[in-house]
């Protein structure tokens, strides 16, 4: 892949994209402005309408979409992540609309990226760090927010969990625990 081909897909599926035009205009919003005319009287004049871009710095959160995988050769159940999302809030109109995801991004296609770009270690400031590094070795904090399932739905979208953030969380605790007692009983001793 030559570099500046990253492919920003739709959904968590990564079967449809964004074409380039389309992905610009994601997150970004249509502002109007009033433009006075007459210097004697500014209510004449004509509405004008500028397209503003997102702010890629405002992003701080991501999701990262992986699969858990048993090493039987080495005995080890470790994650692979398939694919990362920035996650943004738009605003419509003033109005802020709930987070999600800007684009969903596959690891394969971003690595060299990651891999040759520094971001500070909070740990140690004396050792150089990549951003591949830090989710390679996970040094994100993170809960879980989706599981595979019949409804194809997130944690907080089952009916039970709508309005009920800590059983949302207290559900993502369980789904954890249990990929541990998985890992934990597939040992034999």
């Amino acid at each position: 892949m030559s570099k500046g081909n990253i492919i920003p897909y739709k959904t968590d599926s990564l079967l449809s994209f964004y074409n380039t035009e389309d992905f610009t205009k994601r997150g970004g919003q249509e502002i109007i402005v009033f433009i006075a005319t007459d210097p004697d009287d500014p209510t004449i004049g004509y509405d004008s309408t500028y397209y503003e871009p997102y702010k890629y710095e405002n992003i701080r959160k991501y999701w990262v979409m992986e699969d858990w995988i048993f090493d039987y050769k080495h005995s080890v159940f470790k994650p692979r992540i398939i694919a990362i999302a920035p996650i943004f809030r738009p605003s419509y109109g003033g109005a802020t609309a709930p987070e999600q995801p800007l684009c969903w991004i596959k690891m394969d296609e971003i690595r060299p990226l990651l891999a040759n770009t520094e971001m500070f270690n909070r740990y140690n400031d004396a050792s150089r760090l990549s951003f591949d590094d830090f989710f390679q070795m996970r040094m994100f904090d993170s809960f879980i927010v989706y599981e595979s399932n019949v409804f194809d739905n997130y944690v907080n979208q089952f009916q039970e969990y709508e309005n009920d953030a800590v059983g949302a969380l207290l559900k993502s605790d369980e789904i954890k625990n249990d990929l541990f007692i998985f890992e934990h009983d597939l040992w034999q001793f």
